[in-house]
């Protein structure tokens, strides 16, 4: 009987196969991640554009239950423009504390109270500022999600800004900040509007949120409506000479003024509302919607700058073209 052997032949790519498929998985690849990065970076939009319209109903509930909106924060007094001493003479607590309540942090709001006066958030008093109290130090080191853009991934900064301000100069005005450094305090990219330069220059230019104010949404109305009134905009991790990658803390960076414009920084600016997004500073309205500002209007010459400077004014009076800045 004769036995019959069976082969079996096992197939392999050829070295030039292999290497066809790996250029075209390369491809693939190199088309995809643009894609995937395209998606994440929407999504973030999406989320940070929900924050800023958390924020102005928060500003309307609070209205709703005090008549007033929240101050943009508490500084010097009574001189609102007063140039500003080593200490911070002022509570110097920013507006988004006074939003806690309204953004379901009831809990962080009842522990920075806890151990100050009851009318320590009272805007024609004068109390220590909130840095050297336990209870708002305690609370300020609290992270809040709503308070945080979602593309700005660089939460280890060297130093965090306890306290912000405009006062006026013999040329103008300056923007100042007392910063902490090593002290883990809750960011924020979220920022009141405080106008072309808050209470320091042009009055007629002031913005819903500066120091020690009491706007009702009734007068912002009557005046510049709040649908062409910017409430909140976004404000990236910066840089600065002296203290190195900088960020904003929700208890101190209450108000920033516009008159340095959307300068087109990636990594974005202190001193100037910014974003991680590309091409565009996200803002909520007075009116509670979110539309986006493009960057790179720093020319004060520029239709796109004046109109965004009008629209950071609740009272100029100035027809406001939207065309000229939004995106």
């Amino acid at each position: 009987m004769s036995r019959v052997t069976l082969a079996r032949h096992r197939g392999a790519f050829t070295l030039i196969e292999l290497l066809v498929v790996i250029a075209i998985i390369a491809i693939l690849i190199g088309l995809l991640v643009p894609a995937v990065q395209k998606v994440r970076e929407a999504a973030q939009r999406i989320q940070c554009a929900n924050n800023l319209s958390q924020l102005g109903k928060a500003a309307h509930n609070y209205q709703a239950t005090n008549g007033v909106l929240p101050p943009g924060f508490l500084g010097t007094y009574p001189n609102l423009a007063a140039k500003q001493g080593p200490n911070f003479d002022g509570q110097y607590v920013g507006v988004l504390a006074f939003l806690l309540p309204y953004v379901e942090q009831d809990n962080i709001y009842q522990q920075m109270l806890s151990g100050v006066p009851t009318d320590y958030l009272g805007v024609k008093v004068v109390y220590p500022s909130w840095w050297t109290l336990a209870s708002t130090a305690n609370a300020s080191l609290n992270t809040i999600k709503t308070f945080l853009c979602p593309a700005d991934n660089a939460p280890n900064s060297n130093a965090q800004i306890g306290a912000l301000t405009t006062f006026t100069t013999p040329t103008g005005f300056t923007l100042l900040y007392g910063a902490f450094i090593g002290i883990p305090i809750g960011r924020t990219n979220y920022l009141g509007v405080a106008g072309y330069a808050g209470q320091a220059v042009a009055p007629e230019l002031q913005g819903a949120f500066t120091n020690r104010t009491l706007i009702s949404i009734g007068q912002m109305a009557a005046a510049d409506g709040t649908s062409n009134t910017l409430f909140f905009g976004e404000c990236g991790t910066g840089t600065d000479t002296l203290t190195g990658t900088l960020a904003h803390t929700w208890m101190g960076s209450g108000a920033l003024p516009t008159a340095w414009g959307t300068p087109d920084i990636r990594s974005g600016t202190w001193y100037a509302f910014s974003s991680r997004h590309t091409a565009v500073v996200q803002f909520c309205y007075g009116d509670g919607s979110v539309h986006g500002v493009r960057k790179g209007f720093t020319d004060p010459a520029s239709p796109g700058y004046v109109n965004y400077v009008f629209a950071s004014g609740w009272n100029d009076g100035q027809p406001v073209l939207t065309d000229a800045y939004s995106n």
